[in-house]
């Protein structure tokens, strides 16, 4: 659970990464869709969430069958 709650966090960082670099409007980045890499980061970001819960539940049927 720990390695996916890790890679919600970076996927959120992603993110916003996308979200600031526009904002500097350097030419070398004029070729980047961000909105395009913003979304996909949204979707990464969704998708180890989903995970995430089922590995709670799992975690917590676990826990809850062993006692």
């Amino acid at each position: 659970m720990l390695t996916l709650e890790g890679l919600v966090i970076g996927g959120r960082w992603e993110k916003l990464l996308w979200r600031t670099l526009p904002t500097g409007k350097l030419p070398r980045l004029n070729d980047y869709d961000f909105e395009e890499l913003e979304r996909r980061a949204e979707q990464q970001i969704e998708r180890i969430e989903a995970e995430r819960m089922r590995a709670v539940q799992q975690v917590f049927a676990e826990s809850s069958s062993s006692q």
